[in-house]
């Protein structure tokens, strides 16, 4: 009996824990997946970044870029960088949540495109 409540609530306590990220997510690779579109992205440094298009429309397309980064808490990152097509990229990043809130700037217009995040290292 008391082997049985000791594994309960062993396993009630690991259910319950999703991975804290940290602030550093250098090395770390995150997915992004905005319905059919998957892309992930690779914080190299603390100020570069590499990303590539899996799956979807933009398949195969990739670029580094220089990002600036800032925590807004312990587990939403807003961040945004400059591809070199043009595209301004925004971000916030909810680790908690797994979702994406991204804006993009091109060709002089705004978009809104929301989406889920994972961490996959």
């Amino acid at each position: 009996m008391k082997q049985t409540l000791l594994f309960l609530v062993l396993m009630l306590f690991m259910l319950s824990c999703k991975e804290q990220i940290g602030t550093d997510l250098k090395g770390r690779t995150i997915g992004y997946t905005y319905g059919a579109d998957v892309y992930h992205l690779t914080i190299d440094t603390d100020s570069t970044l590499h990303w590539e298009a899996m799956s979807g429309a933009e398949k195969g397309h990739s670029g580094k870029e220089q990002y600036t980064a800032d925590w807004l808490n312990e587990n939403q990152l807003f961040i945004t960088w400059y591809e070199v097509t043009g595209v301004g990229v925004s971000q916030i990043l909810d680790f908690k949540e797994e979702k994406v809130y991204n804006h993009l700037l091109s060709s002089g217009k705004a978009h809104k495109v929301y989406g889920a995040i994972k961490v996959l290292n």
